[in-house]
């Protein structure tokens, strides 16, 4: 049975795999437009990079790559459309630690085995993911702000791009490594990453994907947990 195409992208194997195939194919392949599954919403990080190189692969194969967002379930929901997708190289998906690692973990029932059902070819990219406040909040960096999430864990909301996701993983993380009571604090799925998807909360600490931090012209209103250098 031939292993389903949908792939985790990147440009160079991208490449490599096209022209490793068989000649007939190398000739034949692409005959027409192919569709890059996100499992996120629009606007985010993962969005953003299949855009960039869906328009850098565009010019380089000389076939339109369209974009095409399927949200929900911590990206789980895009990643089944993709495994079930046609296995001819032209729905392929731009998936991540999340969809492809941390959902065998979170997902009892989960539709795919990212191992038997994907072939990936590389990577895409990689982001530092950043502790971003509101301009008032008290601590100045990261071993400031360590402390007082074990003082005021109960009071203190944080968000990230959904369950299962590396933005998520770092919230439990930094509970971990603060001691602090994980069930006491709120959390908040955002939408693409955003901010603006969740109105009228007001979050005292979020944890974004350096490329959502830096996109979001609000974060000029922020500073970024780093810690000390």
């Amino acid at each position: 049975m031939m292993t389903k195409r949908a792939i985790v992208l990147a440009i160079a194997a991208f490449a490599f795999a096209i022209n490793d195939a068989r000649p007939a194919m190398a000739q034949a392949y692409p005959s027409r437009p192919i569709t890059i599954i996100v499992p996120f919403a629009a606007g985010g990080t993962t969005d953003v990079i299949a855009r960039i190189l869906g328009e850098h692969m565009s010019r380089t194969l000389g076939q339109q790559l369209i974009v095409e967002n399927v949200v929900g379930a911590g990206g789980t929901t895009g990643s089944t459309r993709a495994m079930r997708a046609n296995p001819d190289g032209y729905t392929i998906e731009l998936g991540n630690m999340g969809t492809h690692a941390a959902s065998v973990a979170l997902y009892p029932s989960l539709a795919y085995n990212p191992q038997l059902d994907f072939a990936p070819i590389g990577m895409a990219a990689g982001l530092p993911v950043l502790l971003v406040a509101k301009k008032d909040f008290p601590p100045n960096d990261l071993k400031e702000f360590a402390t007082y999430v074990r003082a005021n864990a109960d009071k203190l909301n944080m968000a990230h791009a959904g369950v299962g996701s590396i933005t998520h993983f770092t919230c439990l993380l930094c509970n971990r490594k603060f001691q602090a009571q994980s069930g006491a604090a709120g959390r908040a799925d955002l939408g693409g990453g955003r901010p603006s998807a969740i109105p009228g909360i007001s979050l005292e600490r979020l944890v974004r994907a350096q490329g959502d931090a830096e996109a979001d012209p609000r974060q000029a209103q922020r500073r970024a947990r780093q810690g000390d250098r």
